[in-house]
């Protein structure tokens, strides 16, 4: 099992102690941090159809926002440090479930690799003083992003993201100038030929990666040449340059000792292995007439267009007589933290003893959760199905119905209904989140707008413990309300909230990825 980015170690023990006989945990320990929940980030796929749960992220946590629009200075509101666990690595060896220790490498050179494995393998073989001490030098020069432990620590939790700090990968080594026509910088560090630096930050104009032909010695001159079909400057007048990837002589070397190791390649054509899915059984529909349903966050006075919804807690319950507890659809959050299982299992008692027959569980696993009610199960969007296999086990699970992923584009939503095991339903309105995060930098005030350099409005409240990142304006498929209930859809949910005093009203919405091809 894949443990999440955000646990503390207090929460990876309680992880392992509810381990089963035979699993073990593997916990990630060094390099990028997400600003968002595992799984619960959309803000990639929000803004361009390029979707982080796929593994296409953009970065757009990584920026530059401003807090107001008389903002002088933008800052990076949301990019986080890089975690860097070193000698805290240390507790985990005396939890036996933990078995392995995962290291962010995705697009990373040589040189990082060998340099944070070679840190962490020294760092797990009970090192003393001297050997931590150059661990963590090693660790320095691996050329990442600055590090933090984030929240590792449950009696010293640290929030990885300093707005006025830039969060680039790299070792600064010098910065351009300009003499004349030429772009040049004096190199703080000696280059050698392979390596590969970058000029200035990824969200910044004229942004460049150059290999390097030759050596350059400390204090050297490396004059930027042009690109070739490359329209206006050269380099970004004053911006920083960093050293991304090392290729010094002892590591190729190493490394072309481990390529003599491979075996040879025939070069011969072998035929793509076949496999044919086995898909779950296509059941009728039994769920009747199509369904409105509004979803609210308390609960709503006046007339409630459809059938009404509430996202589950115990304020809400409050307000909730055993007569119309029963025709409400209770949603559970998206995100519950190990700390707070005991207290959403009394709240759920809660809710049943009430007469709470229906419940939208918006994780999977929430399902272990209703072992002992006799109630509904139906899979969120949060449940994030986009398969027919994943519908087939849910089915399995027990869940009775299912929402579709909100991010799907249009063919994909209407291919789910070919086969599937369950009745269908989709968010047809609402605010859906860019995403979902336990952490929130200092100074972003709650409530409020926050300009993109696109001048694109987010805004961010607070529900449990988590941050719900907002967009500044509404998912909205309401044309598409026929076609979907002729296909066979049978929910359709609005997700209603208040709109905050200080955010501008849009004149627009947004149909997602409804038009486009996800990727």
């Amino acid at each position: 099992m894949v443990l999440p980015r955000e646990l503390n170690l207090d929460e990876i023990k309680q992880m392992a102690e509810a381990c089963p006989k035979g699993m073990s945990l593997e916990v990630f320990v060094h390099g990028a941090l997400c600003h968002c929940v595992s799984g619960r980030c959309y803000w990639s796929s929000f803004l361009g159809g390029k979707s982080g749960l796929r593994g296409r992220c953009v970065q757009p946590c990584r920026r530059l926002y401003r807090r107001t629009e008389k903002q002088a200075k933008p800052d990076r509101l949301f990019s986080c440090m890089d975690l860097s666990l070193d000698v805290l690595t240390k507790p985990l060896t005396s939890v036996p479930q933990v078995a392995s220790w995962k290291i962010e490498g995705r697009k990373k050179g040589p040189h990082y690799v060998y340099y944070t494995t070679k840190a962490y393998t020294i760092l797990r073989d009970n090192p003393d003083a001297q050997q931590k001490k150059m661990a963590q030098d090693l660790l320095d020069l691996a050329l990442g992003r600055p590090t933090s432990h984030s929240v590792f620590l449950p009696q010293r939790p640290f929030t990885p993201v300093a707005p006025g700090q830039e969060t680039g990968s790299g070792k600064f080594v010098g910065q351009v100038k300009r003499e004349a026509k030429r772009f040049y910088f004096q190199t703080r560090e000696e280059l050698l030929p392979g390596d590969l630096i970058r000029i200035g930050y990824e969200d910044q104009k004229g942004h460049r990666t150059i290999k390097v032909r030759k050596r350059i010695p400390r204090r050297g001159r490396f004059d930027i040449m042009p690109q070739k079909g490359h329209r206006g400057p050269v380099a970004p007048f004053d911006a920083k340059v960093f050293l991304v990837d090392r290729r010094e002589p002892e590591l190729e070397k190493l490394i072309r000792e481990l390529a003599s190791q491979l075996p040879e390649t025939t070069g011969e054509e072998r035929e793509a292995p076949e496999f044919k899915p086995k898909y779950p059984k296509q059941v009728k529909d039994k769920q009747g007439r199509p369904r409105d349903i509004s979803l609210f966050r308390s609960p709503p006075s006046g007339k409630v267009f459809g059938d009404p919804a509430l996202w589950l807690e115990r304020g809400t319950l409050q307000h909730a007589s055993s007569k119309s507890a029963g025709h409400i659809t209770w949603w559970m959050p998206p995100v519950i933290w190990p700390d707070e299982e005991k207290r959403w299992r009394s709240i759920i008692r809660e809710a049943v003893r009430k007469g709470g027959r229906r419940f939208v569980l918006n994780a999977p696993w929430q399902a272990a959760l209703f072992t002992d009610h006799k109630v509904e199960l139906i899979a969120g969007p949060f449940c994030n199905v986009s398969n027919r296999m994943a519908l087939g086990a849910l089915a399995d699970l027990g869940f009775k119905s299912a929402f579709v992923s909100p991010e799907l584009p249009r063919e994909d939503t209407y291919a789910l209904l070919k086969g599937s095991p369950l009745p269908l339903g989709i968010v047809i309105r609402g605010l859906w989140p860019f995403g979902i995060s336990r952490i929130l930098a200092e100074g972003i005030r709650e409530e409020e707008p926050i300009r993109s350099p696109m001048n694109e409005v987010a805004w961010i409240r607070k529900h449990g413990q988590n941050y719900w990142i907002y967009p500044g304006w509404e998912l909205d498929l309401t044309e598409e309300r026929r076609n979907l209930e002729k296909a066979g859809f049978r929910m359709f949910v609005t997700m209603r909230e208040f709109w905050p005093k200080a955010v501008p009203k849009p004149n627009r919405t947004s149909t997602f990825n409804w038009k486009i091809q996800l990727l």
